[in-house]
């Protein structure tokens, strides 16, 4: 059974993070489904979601070592494609626009492709692996 104390102290610091994130205006402090919404209501723009997580990248990057291959000008060509076709009306989808990484194990057409590893350091795939 969970004592009464934990259980208070838990409910507090869930609910005082989505207080956080909801009072933030940081779009990279929303959820996946946030963001969604807030691109479908147009609150903020596929090329504003994508400059604030570029952004928070070349912050953080150099403390987490977490990406190893970042491709920002492709990145923003493509938010700067959806948000045009959202504007026009042709929406592909809830995630259309929602700016994504992908982990160095997933191939990646003309974009270098490592694994993290030292073997495969300027392997950049042509076609993708079956």
């Amino acid at each position: 059974m969970l004592e009464r104390r934990l259980f208070l102290k838990a409910s507090a610091g869930a609910l005082a993070t989505r207080l956080i994130a909801e009072t933030s205006s940081e779009p990279t402090a929303m959820t996946l489904k946030e963001a969604s919404r807030a691109l479908r209501a147009k609150k903020v723009s596929p090329v504003e979601l994508t400059k604030a997580c570029l952004d928070r990248i070349a912050t953080l990057d150099s403390k987490l070592n977490s990406f190893i291959t970042i491709t920002g000008d492709l990145a923003l060509a493509q938010a700067k494609e959806a948000e045009a076709e959202i504007q026009r009306g042709r929406s592909r989808g809830p995630l259309h626009g929602v700016p994504i990484a992908l982990k160095d194990n997933v191939d990646t057409i003309g974009v270098r492709t490592t694994a993290a590893s030292a073997l495969f350091a300027d392997r950049i795939p042509r076609r993708m692996q079956r």
